[in-house]
């Protein structure tokens, strides 16, 4: 996200959608819903600590009672849970692309959720006038469409 006293240029928006192993979806349903998740299974990380609760609020959806499911530092370690059958993640596409394509995780809804948070490329005012970065800045905003 900006820092402050740094440079912030936006790249993408944090956009989630919730994906699981087949192995749990056979087991539990391909339904997120409070009546068939247990709320121990939705993994979380700390990215976004309150990110199912705001998916659930954003889909009009009550939130599964009970004991929250594991949570991880980074999102590659809650992604990893997920394909090992821990429970069910949110994600963004980018993210779950690839264990999708090789069929382990699904897609659990085709409702999204968009974060408050997003990703920046962030660096010192100074560091500005680098060829370098200007390059990599071009080529990363030209990847995410929001070149200028």
């Amino acid at each position: 996200g900006k820092r402050p006293g740094l440079h912030n240029d936006f790249v993408l928006p944090l956009v989630m959608a919730p994906y699981a192993a087949p192995a749990w979806i056979a087991k539990n349903g391909k339904t997120l819903s409070a009546k068939n998740t247990p709320s121990f299974a939705l993994v979380q990380h700390s990215t976004v600590p309150d990110a199912w609760e705001q998916w659930f609020r954003h889909n009009n959806l009550p939130m599964p009672e009970g004991e929250k499911g594991p949570r991880y530092e980074l999102m590659s370690m809650a992604l990893n849970a997920a394909v090992a059958g821990l429970g069910a993640v949110l994600l963004p596409e980018f993210m779950a692309s690839d264990a999708v394509a090789q069929g382990r995780l699904r897609r659990l809804s085709r409702k999204n959720w968009t974060s408050s948070k997003a990703y920046y490329l962030v660096y010192p005012e100074e560091s500005s006038s680098l060829e370098a970065l200007k390059i990599f800045r071009s080529w990363l905003l030209l990847q995410a469409g929001t070149g200028d």
